[in-house]
C-alpha cells in the first residue's frame, strides 16, 4: 500500500527560540525531512546518544575499586588515567551532538548582539537574517560564514543553549520531551 503524506512547501520550519533568564528571542531556520529521511537522522542521532566506551570505562573503574592485588598507587594512576578517558569521551560525544544540530539549523533571524572595538566602544550587531548578512570583516566575510559564527555563539550562551536543543530535536523528531508524546 502506498503511504500518503503531506509535503512541505518550504525544505524548512522557522522555529523562534526564547532565551531562558532574560527576554530576548532569535528565529531559527530548520530543516524538514520526509519521512524517508527522518529514519536516517533518527538512526544518526541514536548512535550519537550510545556510551558504550562510556559504560565499559565505568565497569573497568568498579572492578579497579574491587582489585585487591593492585597497589594503592598504582590503582590511583589508573583511576585518573579512566576518568581522563571518560572526560575525553564525553567531550568528544558533546562536540559530534553539537554538530549534529548545527548540521540541521539552515540560517538564523533576528539576532541582536555587541562588541566591543578596539576603542573599548561598545558597537551594536543586527542581523536579520544570516542568509543575506553583510560581512563584518572581523566576525565573517560572506553570509556563509555568519551562521556558524553566530551559532557558536548563541549555542555558549546559558540563557539559549537548552532552548536551541530542545527546540531543533523537537522539530526534528515531532517529539516533545515535556509532553513525552509525539506532536500532532
Amino acid at each position: 500500500m502506498t503511504k500518503l503524506y503531506i509535503k512541505a512547501h518550504k525544505p524548512f520550519v522557522e522555529k523562534i527560540i526564547t532565551a531562558k533568564g532574560v527576554k530576548d528571542s532569535v528565529i531559527l531556520g530548520i530543516k524538514t525531512y520526509t519521512n524517508n529521511e527522518i529514519d536516517e537522522v533518527r538512526k544518526t542521532f541514536q548512535s550519537l546518544l550510545e556510551n558504550v566506551r562510556v559504560t565499559r570505562l565505568l565497569k573497568e573503574i568498579d572492578d579497579l575499586k574491587q582489585d585487591d592485588t593492585i597497589s594503592i598507587s598504582d590503582a590511583e594512576s589508573r583511576l585518573q588515567s579512566l576518568y581522563s578517558e571518560i572526560d575525553s569521551t564525553q567531550e568528544d560525544q558533546k562536540d559530534k551532538l553539537h554538530a549534529f544540530y548545527r548540521g540541521h539549523i539552515l540560517f538564523l533571524k533576528s539576532a541582536y548582539l555587541a562588541y566591543e572595538d578596539a576603542a573599548g566602544k561598545k558597537v551594536d550587531v543586527s542581523v536579520t537574517d544570516t542568509r543575506d548578512a553583510k560581512p563584518l570583516e572581523f566576525l565573517w566575510e560572506s553570509a556563509e560564514e555568519c551562521l556558524p559564527v553566530l551559532l557558536d555563539v548563541y549555542f555558549d550562551s546559558p540563557y539559549y543553549r537548552d532552548s536551541l536543543i530542545t527546540s531543533i530535536t523537537e522539530t526534528i523528531f515531532n517529539y516533545s520531551a515535556k509532553e513525552n508524546e509525539r506532536k500532532n
